[in-house]
């Protein structure tokens, strides 16, 4: 198995990819901002999209558990690096504030979407 390590970054209004061997432009040294990389995350959504570091994972749950006919809601789940089980995870808190961290495996399986990310789509 293949695991290519790459980072996304936001440069002049869009996403710019890199691996790790990859060098940066100078004259991109005095103007990254570094808390705006994003790594790879090794895992495609549905959609055959890369899932980076900081994007948002839709959950969607019925507005009636008893009549699923009545339509769904959605919740979006940012993607971050749990440094004490050193995997993968959604922030699936309340406030979005680190407090319960999910397995993105474990959480989402196969069924991975990803809508938006914390830089372009920041949650309210």
């Amino acid at each position: 198995m293949k695991i290519e390590i790459k980072c996304r970054f936001w440069y002049v209004g869009e996403w710019h990819y890199k691996t790790m061997f990859d060098t940066i432009p100078p004259e991109w040294e005095a103007e990254i901002d570094y808390t705006l990389v994003y790594e790879f995350t090794g895992l495609k959504d549905v959609n055959g999209n890369e899932i980076y570091e900081g994007d948002y994972l839709v959950d969607y749950y019925p507005v009636d558990e008893m009549d699923t006919s009545k339509g769904m809601h959605e919740s979006l789940l940012p993607v971050v690096w749990c440094d004490k089980r050193l995997m993968w995870c959604v922030d699936t808190s309340f406030k979005k504030d680190g407090s319960f961290l999910t397995s993105l495996v474990g959480y989402f399986g196969r069924h991975r979407e990803v809508k938006g990310n914390i830089y372009e789509n920041p949650l309210k």
